[in-house]
């Protein structure tokens, strides 16, 4: 109700959701300070998008006429429960800018063109490689394959130092592996729709619900009240387990 009433404006806004590999997701699941600076980076490059995109649609002179606005939410769990983390962010779907008189205006923007959004993708990871570096953390380590947590034997895990019982439950959901019951070892099973299941994971059938369930999809063109389009930023489903960005569009009513 605060952000309805208080922050977003009665604009056109966008939905941006950014995924992390999954070794990431299991070091910014408990390092704070990574996760800020990973949230840092990505928000960075979508305002940067936008300034960019206004001066060139509206003829700005200069990108530091436009002003755009956003609000994130970090998404720490997915449809299975396995640690997950990724960011669903709401920005407008546009930006702001002093007319002559000095008042703000907004400028709607164009639908961003699947290049645009592979740029911001582009240079989100460019940002991400340098964080982790500064953070000591070697982008190899995390892409590739040797311990619980994906990265070389050589490479310290503090969680797996203080708490090896925590760092073993994070591990094998970074992994998407069961840990305890009669699935130990197993792929984890996620409940979703009717034909949304990856080809690659094993199905069960679930009971019936009690209520329908409506699959919402990215890149959906939708008109939604501001309190629907606030909890879709719950319901958006996770994209594949790689990094990407992808975005949709949801106009204030």
């Amino acid at each position: 109700m605060h952000l309805e009433q208080h922050v977003l404006p009665e604009v056109p806004l966008r939905q941006w959701v950014c995924t992390l590999p999954w070794r990431l997701r299991y070091l910014c699941g408990y390092d704070k300070a990574l996760c800020r600076d990973v949230l840092n980076a990505f928000i960075t490059e979508v305002m940067r998008a936008l300034r960019h995109r206004a001066k060139r649609g509206w003829g700005l002179r200069s990108v530091s006429q436009a002003h755009p606005g956003a609000v994130t939410f970090i998404s720490r769990f997915d449809s299975a429960l396995r640690r997950n983390v990724h960011l669903h962010t709401l920005a407008l779907d546009g930006v702001y800018v002093r007319n002559k008189d000095g008042a703000l205006e907004f400028l709607e923007l164009d639908e961003p063109t699947a290049e645009e959004v592979a740029n911001v993708t582009r240079r989100t990871t460019k940002r991400v490689a340098a964080i982790l570096e500064r953070h000591g953390r070697s982008v190899e380590a995390i892409l590739g394959y040797g311990s619980t947590y994906g990265g070389d034997d050589d490479d310290t895990d503090p969680l797996q130092e203080q708490q090896l019982a925590l760092a073993s439950c994070y591990g094998a959901t970074a992994r998407r592996m069961s840990l305890f019951g009669a699935r130990a070892g197993q792929p984890t099973l996620r409940l979703v729709c009717m034909g949304e299941a990856r080809h690659t994971e094993p199905v069960a059938t679930p009971p019936a619900p009690p209520i329908p369930v409506k699959p919402t999809h990215v890149g959906h063109r939708m008109r939604a009240q501001l309190p629907t389009a606030l909890a879709l930023i719950a319901a958006m489903p996770v994209g594949p387990p790689c990094s990407s960005i992808a975005c949709m569009q949801v106009a204030a009513a």
